[in-house]
């Protein structure tokens, strides 16, 4: 699904699932299977008539406001914004450098620093065009599309932001073995 609010100083665009955000009021869209984050952020995207700053969330995982606002105050003096965490997790896309990263890599160790659920980008009008020729090429190369390959592409200053808490809801298996109920 994508959950939009307008106006608001940012956008938020959820992949999948159901997210609860502390906005004034919000529409929910359906999207149909697609290739990945990467393409359903497109589809997203495209049925937002905004073309300023965006946040991207994954939907299997939960950040508290604080750290949120904090990315999106990165976006006044960034081109785009990661939350970061240290893990050893070997499922994380990573970043080569903190606090501002230059390489962003899926699932492959290049840092202690994993990408945490959301990532702001400055300018929705810019991640669209980025997201369409990530799409392109992917499609033409026959490799998936990625959100690191649309940061990698994404022009300017990138910022990274260091986060002490989340929560992984991962799987829903993962969601039942936490024992946590999720109230809609």
């Amino acid at each position: 699904h994508v959950v939009t609010q307008i106006p608001s100083e940012y956008v938020a665009v959820v992949t999948t699932g159901a997210v609860r955000l502390p906005i004034t009021w919000y529409d929910v869209h359906s999207i149909e299977k697609t290739f990945g984050p990467a393409e359903t952020t497109l589809l997203g995207l495209r049925r937002i008539q905004h073309d300023g700053p965006v946040v991207v969330m994954d939907c299997d995982t939960i950040v508290l406001r604080k750290d949120l606002e904090r990315l999106v105050k990165a976006l006044e003096v960034s081109a785009a914004a990661v939350l970061v965490y240290e893990s050893d997790d070997k499922n994380m896309s990573r970043i080569d450098e903190y606090p501002y990263p230059t390489v962003f890599v899926e699932k492959k160790r290049i840092s202690p620093w994993g990408v945490v659920s959301a990532r702001g980008f400055s300018s929705a009008a810019t991640l669209r065009s980025c997201l369409t020729q990530v799409l392109e090429e992917a499609l033409t190369i026959g490799r998936e599309p990625t959100m690191s390959h649309v940061l990698n592409r994404y022009p300017g200053v990138k910022r990274a932001i260091e986060i002490a808490e989340w929560i992984d809801w991962g799987t829903p298996a993962r969601v039942i073995k936490s024992g946590a109920r999720i109230v809609g």
